[in-house]
């Protein structure tokens, strides 16, 4: 790496509301792969800002701490492979890992130069961490700071985290879509207990008040929770269309689409904990010696409150950028996604338009 104080001369990094998604920036034969097809929210605005860090950094390691399907690793890596050192590659999601396995195999980007590491082999396959470029890690993103030792100690973190559901997911997993009838699941984590039909099912009044009362009023809250009640008494809850048709019970058509949006990432939030493990992860970031810059992409106002929180009273600069129109024309996903992009050490460049 070069000289660190050169990390505070960060040069001529355009706004990056002025650029939109283009083809320059996504790899499309991969991303039109069998499985599921989206584009990567906010890429655009994330290599540019890695292309301008290129200028002034040799090498980095590349972190994705929400790989889904691969697409934003993917387009990073394709673009900045001459500077990425390793790449880990967090998911809880075994299936999604290998998914994205077969996907990369397929598309020659890996062979056999990878290590897949988990709470269980973590130790015996930590010590093969200069063997392998690619790092797959099943397991919690908040549980990164358990794997520093896959990295080095002067080595410069480019630290991804996209905190949406993965099409993959949505699509294909049960629970997550109100779309399709299917079990009430929503685990990311196959091999945790709790899933929405035990929320549904076993939370007594005040714990579902509780889940409910992050996403919707307190009277919306109430009159949910009576009609949850009110349908358990005589039957289970197990599926998503018996969840549909409660919520269609009480809120009124026009408005249902809404509700139902709101519902269903309450209860994702809940089973999953995401709120706790967002926290978790950027209490841990603190604990990281490495100079990193960090890109988060969170998509509702509770995700962003935790995330200002905690740059406030770390007294981070950042960034925050919103999708261009361009972008959410072609990719809706992104219309409610916010960037978030911070480092530990100065840019000190008004161009960056950083806040304190």
């Amino acid at each position: 790496m070069k000289n660190s104080s050169s990390l505070k001369s960060l040069k001529s990094i355009p706004k990056t509301n002025d650029h939109i998604l283009t083809n320059n920036f996504i790899n499309p034969v991969f991303l039109k792969n069998e499985i599921n097809y989206h584009y990567p929210v906010m890429i655009s605005n994330i290599i540019t800002i890695l292309n301008n860090l290129t200028t002034i950094i040799e090498k980095f390691v590349y972190i994705d701490c929400t790989l889904g399907l691969g697409n934003h690793f993917i387009n990073i890596y394709t673009n900045f492979k001459q500077y990425i050192t390793k790449n880990i590659l967090v998911d809880k999601d075994m299936d999604s890992i290998n998914l994205t396995i077969a996907l990369l195999k397929q598309k020659e980007v890996i062979s056999n130069d990878y290590i897949i590491i988990n709470r269980n082999n973590k130790k015996e396959n930590i010590k093969e961490k200069n063997k392998n470029k690619f790092y797959f890690i099943n397991d919690n993103f908040k549980n990164l700071i358990n794997y520093k030792e896959v990295f080095n100690k002067e080595d410069t973190l480019a630290i991804l985290a996209d905190l949406g559901v993965s099409m993959y997911q949505i699509k294909n997993e049960s629970g997550f879509s109100f779309n399709s009838d299917t079990l009430l699941d929503m685990r990311y984590d196959k091999s945790q207990i709790l899933t929405a039909y035990n929320v549904l099912n076993k939370y007594n009044q005040e714990e579902l008040s509780n889940v409910f009362n992050k996403i919707l009023s307190y009277k919306d809250t109430k009159r949910l929770i009576q009609a949850i009640i009110r349908y358990r008494e005589k039957q289970e809850i197990k599926t998503t269309q018996d969840l549909n048709k409660i919520i269609s019970r009480v809120f009124s058509f026009k408005y249902l689409k809404d509700y139902l949006q709101k519902i269903y990432l309450a209860l994702r939030i809940e089973v999953n904990d995401e709120l706790n493990d967002l926290k978790f992860f950027l209490e841990n970031l603190l604990k990281i010696n490495n100079n990193f810059i960090s890109f988060i992409i969170s998509y509702h106002s509770l995700e962003g409150k935790i995330i200002k929180n905690f740059l406030k009273s770390n007294n981070f600069k950042y960034i925050k950028e919103k999708p261009t129109k361009e972008e959410i024309k072609i990719n809706k996903p992104s219309r409610s996604a916010l960037l978030w992009i911070f480092a530990n050490f100065d840019f000190n460049n008004p161009l960056l338009n950083f806040k304190n």
